[in-house]
């Protein structure tokens, strides 16, 4: 919970997103949701989750839809940059 909420902190930095901590399967998630402006396209959020690899010994954040890691919990500038750039990338 303490990595998810660091996260969310640092993508409230970002313009045109919003957060906001949920739970899907008794596990904690950050939904990131892409604000919507007049005359832009709409963007598909992204939810977020964390959990521990045994293989690299870390912590990391994954795509709770898919799986896939994004960045370890502790690299929290990639982290967001890789969330926001996979955002402006995916249209709903």
């Amino acid at each position: 919970m303490t990595y998810l909420s660091h996260l969310a902190t640092r993508l409230g930095m970002s313009m045109g997103l919003t957060t906001g901590i949920g739970v899907i399967d008794h596990e904690p998630v950050l939904n990131v949701i892409p604000l919507v402006w007049q005359g832009q396209p709409r963007r598909k959020a992204m939810t977020v989750g964390c959990r521990y690899d045994r293989r690299t010994g870390a912590w990391w954040f994954y795509r709770y839809d898919t799986g896939e890691a994004i960045a370890p919990a502790n690299e929290l500038v990639i982290a967001a940059h890789t969330i926001t750039a996979t955002i402006e990338e995916t249209p709903t």
